[in-house]
C-alpha cells in the first residue's frame, strides 16, 4: 500500500512539474531558500527545471552552508552553475565572493539571477588550475544537461568544444583570500587537489566539495580526501550526502 501510494505521489508530482514546464514562459521564477532562479531559460532542460522545481537543485550543498557558512565567510566558489549557492552566501556576507564557471553559455542566466536577488559579486569565465600554468587556456566539453559539462572525458553527448582561459589558483587565493572554498567542477577535483600546497598558507579553514567518482574514478575520490587530511582538514560525517564532503580546520 504504502509503495504503491509513493508510486502515485511521483507520478503526481511529475504532472504537476509537466504543467509547470508548459507554463514556464508566465512561472518565470522559482524561489529556493530566499533565492529567486529563472525557470524559463534555453538552458533549462526539463531534467533540471523538475529538480528545481522541486526544490532538489543543489539541496545537499546548500544544507551544509546553511549549517556552516557565516557572514565573516569570504567564498571562493569553482563551479557556478546558475548561480544559486554563490547568490545564497553573498546575501549572506554582502557579496564576498567570487566564482569561476567554465561553461560561457552560464554567465548571461548566472548574471540573469544575480540581478534579480539585487548581489553583486565577481564572476569569472575561467577555468582555476593548481598545475600546468604556462596553460593558457584548456578544452572544456558541453553537453544539453548543463550540469554535466566538464573539462574532462564525459559519457553524455557533447554538443560543444570550446577552449577556456585558465587562472592559477595560487594567484586567485592569494589575490582573493578565501576562508571558504566550493568546489564543483564535474571531475576536475582530481586535478585541482593533486598537490594541497596552496591551501596551505591560505586562510581557507571551510571546504566544500562535490565528488564525482563516476568521471574520475573512487580511488581519486579517496586521493582528495586523504590529501586534505594530510594538511590537517577534518572530514564531516554527520549527515553528509554521499557525493558531497565538507571539511574544516
Amino acid at each position: 500500500m504504502i509503495t504503491m501510494l509513493k508510486s502515485f505521489l511521483k507520478k503526481f508530482q511529475e504532472q504537476y512539474v509537466d504543467l509547470i514546464y508548459a507554463l514556464r514562459n508566465f512561472t518565470k521564477w522559482k524561489r529556493i531558500n530566499d533565492v529567486d532562479l529563472s525557470i524559463n531559460d534555453r538552458l533549462i532542460s526539463r531534467n533540471i527545471f523538475g529538480n528545481i522545481i522541486r526544490g532538489d537543485y543543489e539541496v545537499d550543498e546548500n544544507k551544509i552552508l546553511q549549517d556552516t557558512f557565516t557572514r565573516e565567510d569570504v567564498l571562493l566558489e569553482l563551479g557556478t552553475g546558475i548561480g544559486f549557492n554563490s547568490i545564497y552566501c553573498a546575501k549572506i556576507n554582502n557579496n564576498k565572493v567570487l566564482t569561476f564557471e567554465g561553461n560561457p553559455n552560464m554567465i548571461p542566466l548566472i548574471k540573469k539571477n544575480m540581478k534579480r536577488n539585487n548581489v553583486s559579486f565577481g564572476l569569472k569565465n575561467e577555468i582555476v588550475i593548481s598545475k600546468g600554468f604556462h596553460t593558457a587556456s584548456i578544452p572544456f566539453n558541453i553537453v544539453d544537461e548543463f550540469w554535466s559539462s566538464s573539462s574532462k572525458k564525459i559519457a553524455g553527448k557533447i554538443t560543444q568544444k570550446v577552449n577556456v582561459p585558465t587562472k592559477d589558483i595560487n594567484l586567485v587565493v592569494r589575490e582573493f583570500n578565501p576562508t571558504y572554498l566550493v568546489v564543483d567542477i564535474e571531475g576536475g577535483e582530481e586535478d585541482l587537489f593533486d598537490n594541497c600546497y596552496w591551501i596551505e598558507n591560505s586562510l581557507i579553514k571551510k571546504i566544500m566539495i562535490e565528488l564525482h567518482a563516476d568521471i574520475i574514478g573512487e580511488e581519486k575520490c579517496f586521493m582528495v580526501m586523504k590529501n586534505l587530511a594530510n594538511i590537517g582538514f577534518k572530514m564531516r560525517f554527520d549527515g553528509a550526502p554521499k557525493n558531497v564532503v565538507f571539511f574544516s580546520k
